[in-house]
């Protein structure tokens, strides 16, 4: 009778809410671990049935637009800020990528220097239809830092629907507003629903009215400054705990060519103080972290092709480094440690044999972080291309094989730098850059013949010429 009593009690403190409406992200920690082993995927109905039971009440509550009044005096007492506080206040988070931001590979960045992480880009509509679909692009474990779960969505409802069968498995729910890509063209969804500004407000009122967890928004900028100022306005109004500004355009699709606007961002920070912020654009290593949050003000920063081509490149100033600390002392000199890219990889390669994801991630994530050098070692690259059809979705079978790539591919980068003292690829032409080559070659020669004939006919024309 004791024990009973001493487990109601402890069932009834877990239930309910902290001062600010939040419960703390231990208790997601400790839900998922005593619901599920290492490993297993946390999406499935009956955890989420668990989760629900055991869960209810505790999460924090639906926005109300009331609830983003502050006191007057401190923007930051606002209900955006608190929640933003109960996750810890992190600065610098993985940005949703499709295929990309996966359960491993999340892990793997918060091992270097990431505090939160978003989800995928999840498609509503298919991940309501598709249990399959929701095995294989959505998972969390108890190890996980904060995580926001991402969905693109233009019907209210289904997103919703949708963002219901999450949200015990999560700290809070994103909107994709910001995919300037053709898919959300066609899908209507993304950076493309800012031509419909009620569309998305609806959209995220919905969201925040019905459900327990806060609802945030990634975005991206218009044209001009105060129809910038005036969305992120009605986000906030319309229930958006914290919103993501990339400081592009929809027209800006080039990262290469076009560098994000701070001064944007900037703007956006010193108009709206009781709302977090979270910058993206322009983030390559620690130090642009530094001055991106010293610039704007913003909250956090958001990185997502930079920690594609490296997990560890915003790690400077993380204390739990693991290996080889050098490394993170020189972040931004990567070209002291090349081999860097393929350790990366091998502890990549550990985390998935624990978490299972996509072949196509995997893949993707080896050709992003050794790319350079995969174009000096042919012969490995065309190894590692060959393992999807190898393995088979046999996930143990495609560990080992990635991990015999790999430990070539890092073997032969130490070799380099310790024989020739070279720390930087010489990349092999491609069969298409060699045929271009030769058919170049072909061609100048082929127009020496030509000239030297020409020249060799206007000599015969003019001696005779002069015999006449």
């Amino acid at each position: 009778a004791v024990l009973a009593f001493g487990l109601l009690l402890a069932l009834v403190a877990d239930t309910r809410d902290t001062a600010d409406g939040f419960r703390p992200l231990s208790t997601r920690r400790h839900r998922l671990a005593s619901s599920s082993t290492l490993g297993r995927r946390i999406s499935s109905p009956s955890v989420r049935r668990f989760a629900s039971r055991h869960r209810a009440g505790c999460r924090g509550r639906a926005v109300s637009d009331s609830e983003h009044d502050f006191d007057g005096k401190d923007p930051k007492s606002s209900r955006g800020w608190k929640f933003f506080k109960s996750l810890g206040s992190p600065k610098v988070w993985v940005a949703p990528m499709v295929d990309g931001s996966e359960l491993p590979y999340r892990l793997l960045c918060q091992k270097y220097g990431v505090n939160a992480a978003y989800s995928p880009m999840l498609h509503a509509r298919i991940f309501c239809d598709s249990a399959k679909y929701r095995k294989e692009h959505f998972s969390t474990c108890p190890e996980e830092g904060p995580l926001l779960v991402q969905f693109c969505a233009n019907d209210p409802q289904i997103f919703l629907k949708a963002a219901k069968m999450v949200e015990d498995e999560c700290e809070g729910i994103d909107l994709n507003l910001g995919c300037p890509q053709r898919i959300a063209r066609t899908g209507n969804y993304g950076a493309f629903l800012m031509s419909n500004l009620t569309k998305i407000k609806e959209l995220v009122e919905t969201a925040s009215k019905g459900l327990k967890v806060p609802v945030t928004v990634k975005i991206r900028v218009f044209e001009e400054i105060q129809d910038t100022l005036n969305y992120v306005r009605m986000l906030r109004d319309a229930g958006a705990s914290i919103i993501a500004v990339h400081g592009r355009t929809i027209k800006q699709k080039d990262a290469q060519e076009i560098r994000a606007s701070w001064d944007v961002i900037r703007r956006v920070v010193q108009e709206l103080p009781d709302v977090p912020i979270i910058a993206n654009g322009n983030i390559r290593n620690y130090r642009d972290v530094e001055a991106c949050l010293n610039y704007t003000g913003a909250a956090a920063v958001m990185s997502a092709q930079s920690l594609l081509h490296d997990p560890t490149s915003l790690a400077r100033g993380n204390p739990s480094f693991t290996y080889v600390e050098a490394i993170h002392q020189n972040v931004e000199f990567p070209e002291l440690y090349p081999e860097k890219c393929a350790r990366s990889m091998l502890e990549y390669i550990e985390l998935l044999e624990k978490f299972p994801t996509k072949m196509a991630s995997v893949h993707m994530h080896m050709h992003w972080c050794m790319r350079d050098w995969l174009a000096e070692f042919t012969d490995l690259r065309e190894n590692l291309n060959m393992i999807p059809k190898q393995a088979r979705n046999n996930i143990t079978l495609a560990c080992n094989l990635y991990r015999q790539v790999v430990s070539e591919v890092e073997r032969r980068i130490i070799h380099i730098k310790s024989r020739e003292n070279r720390t930087t690829p010489v990349r092999a032409p491609s069969w298409r850059e060699l045929e271009r080559a030769a058919a170049m070659a072909s061609a100048i020669h082929q127009q020496k013949e030509q000239s030297a004939a020409l020249a060799e006919l206007d000599k015969i024309r003019a001696n005779l010429k002069d015999s006449s």
